[in-house]
């Protein structure tokens, strides 16, 4: 652990020993605790946190080497972290419960929860030019159920949250589509019933829906192109 009694601005960096793939997780000033997810998988990770010296340098001021492994690698999945960071009593996961209380099976639970997204949110164009001028922007599941709205990597985080709160496995992931200007967020679900995963993009299905235009939960990989994969 690291104590960040002097309240500075820390980022914490994950590496995969192996890969040139680096996670950077800004933290908030003065948080002294929260759940880092390891991002590819079984192996050694080595993490660096790192201290805000001045402007934009940081200094590396403590590090660790950790081993995950597990038997299912979906089960990293399953649980709350920085990204994706949700309680049992949010009300959007309470909300989860709700929709799907007297539902079976992974497929009509995702289904359901990806129904309730797509036709009560909306996409917040306002914010967009905001979160580009912010240095690791970190979503938040509780303003998100509030306002209902969000940017893509809102709507992505509050759909995991909503799918890992019911046993599904669920990521974040962050890349580019062909459909879609710039950077952009959606999600890759584990069908437990069916043994697959599937990719899901609420944000724009939100789009689509509020034009009146037919929608399709399931999504081609030959359109998404993953960079990174957020627990």
């Amino acid at each position: 652990g690291y104590d960040n009694t002097e309240a500075a601005k820390v980022v914490v960096q994950v590496v995969r020993t192996g890969s040139d793939v680096k996670y950077n997780y800004y933290l908030s000033e003065g948080v002294v605790k929260e759940v880092i997810p390891l991002t590819d998988g079984n192996g050694d990770y080595v993490i660096y946190v790192c201290k805000n010296i001045v402007g934009t340098k940081y200094s590396v001021v403590a590090n660790s080497t950790v081993t995950l492994d597990l038997e299912n690698e979906a089960d990293v999945y399953k649980i709350a972290n920085i990204i994706v960071d949700y309680t049992t009593t949010n009300k959007a996961i309470k909300k989860a419960d709700s929709l799907c209380k007297k539902l079976k099976t992974d497929t009509s639970k995702i289904t359901k929860i990806y129904k309730y997204v797509v036709q009560n949110y909306a996409y917040d164009y306002g914010k967009v030019s905001a979160v580009k001028e912010t240095v690791g922007y970190i979503p938040s599941i509780v303003q998100t159920f509030k306002v209902k709205m969000g940017i893509c990597y809102d709507i992505a985080s509050l759909y995991a949250a909503m799918c890992r709160s019911q046993g599904i496995p669920a990521k974040v992931v962050t890349g580019y589509c062909k459909t879609v200007d710039g950077l952009h967020a959606w999600n890759e679900v584990y069908d437990q019933t069916k043994e697959k995963w599937y990719i899901i993009d609420c944000t724009a299905d939100i789009a689509y829906y509020a034009a009146k235009k037919s929608v399709s939960m399931k999504k081609s990989s030959k359109v998404y192109y993953a960079e990174e994969y957020y627990h």
